[in-house]
């Protein structure tokens, strides 16, 4: 997880000892990749020996990027005898999964659950929402992680972000202002127009569909 790692066995950090790295070396993270590797390695030899591999479900993914930025996560579903194998391209989410799951059983998805499948046609340049915790403070002696009591009128949210295509918008709900980028290594297509003012509405929209007062996002600073 980070930012320091402890792999068991180290290959890429050979020769450096582990209690001295600093915050995030890289050596020690793909150490760290390389045993994540290795464990599935196991788990799909174990699965395979007992017969179980084709009646399992292997999905790979993470709950959020590196230092919560705003960049790809991975997502690897392996279905039993290799079935729907492929790459998607464009912008997916976790909510994704299942929905996914239900998909694949053949079983109706509950009308309170978000996201869609991926396993049949989705809807073309569906934005894809992020929520994100205010910032946190740390007690510089003890180390010691405090969050902001939540509060009216979006409680333990602190920026919502909204990714269409390869572009992303992000509101501070606490300062009202809006910052923007580029998805890195983006591999769809885009036919579709946006800016600033569109992002906002779309928060805005997202947030009322969940019963908040998104009042005050009319205030937001937007960029130029």
């Amino acid at each position: 997880h980070g930012p320091k790692y402890y792999p068991d066995v180290q290959v890429f950090s050979s020769g450096k000892d582990p209690e001295l790295q600093g915050n995030r070396e890289e050596d020690f993270y793909l150490d760290s990749i390389l045993e994540f590797d290795q464990s599935m390695e196991q788990l799909y030899d174990v699965l395979a020996d007992t017969n179980q591999i084709e009646n399992t479900i292997i999905i790979i993914t993470s709950d959020h990027s590196q230092r919560w930025t705003v960049s790809r996560l991975p997502l690897i579903m392996r279905f039993p005898y290799g079935q729907h194998r492929g790459s998607l391209g464009g912008n997916t989410e976790n909510l994704a999964i299942a929905p996914t799951i239900l998909d694949y059983l053949e079983l109706p998805q509950p009308d309170w659950m978000a996201g869609q499948s991926l396993l049949g046609e989705r809807e073309a340049n569906r934005p894809t929402f992020i929520a994100q915790i205010g910032n946190a403070d740390k007690d510089p002696e003890t180390g010691k992680i405090s969050y902001p009591e939540p509060v009216e009128p979006f409680y333990q949210f602190g920026r919502m972000t909204v990714v269409l295509c390869d572009t992303w918008y992000a509101v501070n709900l606490k300062t009202l202002t809006m910052t923007s980028g580029k998805v890195k290594a983006y591999s769809g297509s885009c036919n579709m127009e946006h800016s600033p003012l569109s992002a906002l509405n779309l928060i805005r929209s997202h947030l009322e569909s969940f019963g908040f007062d998104a009042f005050s996002l009319y205030r937001v600073s937007l960029p130029k």
